[in-house]
């Protein structure tokens, strides 16, 4: 009987990639904990294992990372989500730019943040979006290619190319 051997897929940061930093809202207006999720683009691998980041801009503004809070910093690789719990160290600016040295505080791991399982996959697709007027649909007149890169009951990713962009 043929054995099947698994090997390891080891993820890794790498400069010019894109993250989003999950930070954990305490005491949100309705007395519930909320998540916020920020957009950033790792900047340098810095030698001593910290990870420089742009600022993450949200309404508009560098946002104000808290100090002294884990927050999850996930990214893509392939088609397969990963996040690594981090620590806001302080705030740098370079040439007009803010940045945010950020410190690991554990290792890499896959991540779910979704109830259903999604199933990682590769089927290319048309998309055509669909514009409501008056109640009646209309076709957006160009369709795009596109690529499903997973399912599950809740709902697919899409990977539109050239823009680069994972619909949920």
């Amino acid at each position: 009987m043929p054995t099947v051997t698994q090997t390891k897929h080891r993820a890794e940061i790498k400069e010019s990639m894109r993250v989003i930093l999950e930070i954990q809202l305490k005491n949100d207006a309705n007395g519930m904990e909320n998540k916020l999720s920020l957009s950033s683009v790792v900047e340098e691998l810095l030698e001593d294992g910290n990870i420089l980041i742009h600022m993450p801009i949200h309404q508009g503004y560098h946002y104000p990372l808290p100090r002294d809070t884990t927050i999850l910093m996930m990214f893509f690789e392939d088609t397969q989500m990963y996040a690594l719990p981090v620590l806001f160290v302080e705030r740098i600016e370079r040439g007009g730019f803010m940045f945010a040295r950020i410190r690991r505080l554990g290792r890499i791991k896959p991540y779910q943040r979704r109830d259903c399982y999604r199933f990682p996959c590769s089927v290319p697709v048309m998309l055509e979006r669909l514009w409501i007027n008056e109640r009646e649909l209309y076709p957006e007149r160009q369709a795009t290619e596109g690529q499903i890169i997973n399912f599950s009951d809740g709902g697919m990713s899409l990977r539109c190319p050239g823009s680069g962009v994972i619909y949920s």
